[in-house]
């Protein structure tokens, strides 16, 4: 691969395969040619013949991280491909590599260094190498703040080859790696409070998150038992219907901002419209995007967050059918961003609302 003509995706393991399915058909919709492959876990290269632009265009036509691609957690520009790295010395090549594509292009310039590994099993004995080099290069490739969101990552994925990248604003994660590693509040009842969390974080704009999640908004939470989604909401200041049959959290109910509703969250709808519908039900993704879509043609609610459950096989093609159903409903007025989550694991996190609630 040659500098600018390349992309390196990161996903989750085991989604490899449906990341290249659903790159595909983005291309085929663009009506761009280019090659997909993946040389390990969690790593997806996609490569085009040198000097033809196309990856160029790719890049220019990726414009936001959070709707693009579902099962991308990063999109990075290869520059520097250098897959025989001595053991002795690892560090002046890299450092070598850098400055002469510094040297050669005077608008590269970079807010950031970040030396990470693919987040899989195969590359844990690795991260004491990526922390080795994140502080030998902090302290020898220079960085500037007026960057324009543009960051180094240089990718480890083997103790011999390193791939030398650039995260732009426009198409890459907030995070490095497209890894939130949250931490887990003590007074959350259950881990899937993370996932509502991050999908807050990575699904909304800065702006998006202080004007729709202010304090004293409203929400119905389907299917809340024992509340972890609950959780997120409430420590937001937000008051709270928590619909399911089960039992909420007595540190909620403690809040005074939650409203327990036993009902079943199919057939349960507010009498006044909320700002907010969140859903975490282990059901038929179909099934709970019709769900969604008769709440958002009615008005019942703003905006919804909702975790789609996906088959095993046929990841892609469910949660394309689960569009389908919205776009029938709403047309054009939809806005969808989809993205798999670093705390997700067989589900893809959607936020979902109609284009005149945006402002």
């Amino acid at each position: 691969m040659s500098a600018g003509n390349a992309l390196l995706i990161l996903t989750r393991v085991g989604f490899e395969e449906d990341l290249i399915q659903e790159f595909n058909a983005w291309l085929q919709q663009k009506q761009l040619r280019a090659e997909l492959s993946h040389p390990q876990a969690a790593v997806v290269f996609v490569h085009a013949p040198s000097g033809n632009g196309v990856i160029t265009t790719i890049a220019q036509r990726l414009r936001d991280w959070r709707s693009d691609l579902s099962f991308a957690r990063e999109i990075l520009l290869v520059l520097a491909d250098l897959d025989q790295l001595e053991r002795g010395d690892r560090v002046a090549p890299i450092e070598r590599a850098v400055r002469d594509l510094l040297a050669n292009n005077a608008a590269l310039h970079f807010a950031s260094i970040e030396v990470y590994a693919p987040d899989a099993e195969t590359s844990k004995p690795l991260e004491p190498l990526c922390r080795h080099l994140q502080k030998a290069l902090s302290g020898s490739i220079p960085t500037r703040d007026d960057a324009f969101g543009q960051s180094l990552h240089i990718l480890l994925l083997s103790n011999q080859r390193a791939v030398i990248t650039l995260s732009k604003q426009t198409m890459s994660a907030p995070v490095p790696g497209g890894i939130a590693r949250l931490k887990f509040p003590a007074a959350a009842p259950s881990r899937s409070t993370l996932k509502l969390d991050e999908a807050f974080l990575y699904l909304l704009s800065t702006g998006e998150q202080a004007r729709w999640l202010r304090r004293g908004g409203t929400a119905v939470d389907l299917g809340a038992c024992p509340g972890g989604w609950t959780y997120q909401l409430v420590r937001r200041g937000m008051q709270v219907q928590a619909v399911d049959n089960g039992k909420i959290a007595d540190v909620l109910m403690r809040s005074g901002l939650v409203e327990h509703v036993r009902a079943d969250g199919f057939k349960y709808f507010p009498k006044k419209a909320v700002d907010w519908m969140v859903c975490d039900m282990v059901e038929n993704p179909l099934k709970v995007a019709a769900l969604c879509a008769q709440w958002l043609s009615s008005k019942r609610c703003k905006y919804i967050m909702v975790n789609f459950k996906l088959p095993m096989k046929k990841r892609l093609a469910a949660l394309e059918q689960a569009q389908q159903i919205l776009l029938r409903e709403l047309g054009d007025s939809l806005i969808w961003r989809a993205k798999q989550l670093f705390h997700d694991r067989e589900e893809v996190t959607c936020l979902i609302t109609r284009r005149e609630y945006l402002r």
